[in-house]
């Protein structure tokens, strides 16, 4: 199983695992929702061998913000595909109308469902407030695809050059936004 590992929510389990499943010879792994907006939890499936990251979601967004969610969403997924060398599959919801929220406002779920392939090419996608269904032929482990050993060890050499000035970057960002808040 896998557990969301950036749990915003009261009621969400904060989990560190992150499990590759193996079906049909294709190895692939899930994050769930907003976990496809951090590098690391895809990186990681990844480097483990996953061919195909699932990301299903459910977005439910105020109208003021729906257009740069989409934005963002859509480019955190481009990036995850290109930099990893895997297929990213989302699965959104569409909510039709409105209705209360766990997060306690009305919002919208607005579906953009798609199949990214390791280049960045959207293979194919369902519409935006309209409930589709989503099929996709893909090859995973078509060699034309599988530029993984470049990309992961780009990884681990980022990792090990920058790995110490990144952290020493954000202690001292959190140190600044400590002290803004006393």
């Amino acid at each position: 199983t896998y557990s969301k590992c950036s749990a915003y929510m009261k009621f969400h389990k904060q989990g560190r695992e992150f499990p590759v499943f193996e079906r049909s010879g294709v190895k692939f792994g899930v994050i769930i929702c907003s976990d496809g907006g951090y590098i690391e939890p895809a990186r990681i499936l990844a480097a483990k061998g996953a061919r195909v990251v699932f990301a299903p979601h459910y977005n439910y967004i105020n109208a003021a913000g729906l257009i740069g969610h989409f934005m963002k969403v859509r480019a955190d997924h481009t990036a995850r595909a290109v930099e990893n060398s895997v297929f990213f599959v989302r699965g959104n919801n569409v909510t039709v109308g409105k209705e209360s929220s766990v997060q306690g406002f009305d919002g919208v779920g607005y579906g953009d469902s798609y199949v990214i392939d390791p280049h960045g090419e959207i293979l194919a996608r369902t519409r935006r407030h309209v409930e589709d269904i989503l099929l996709c032929d893909i090859d995973a482990n078509d060699p034309k695809h599988v530029d993984r050993n470049w990309k992961l060890g780009r990884s681990l050499w980022s990792a090990r050059e920058f790995g110490p000035a990144l952290a020493e970057a954000l202690r001292d960002l959190e140190s600044q936004m400590k002290a803004k808040e006393n």
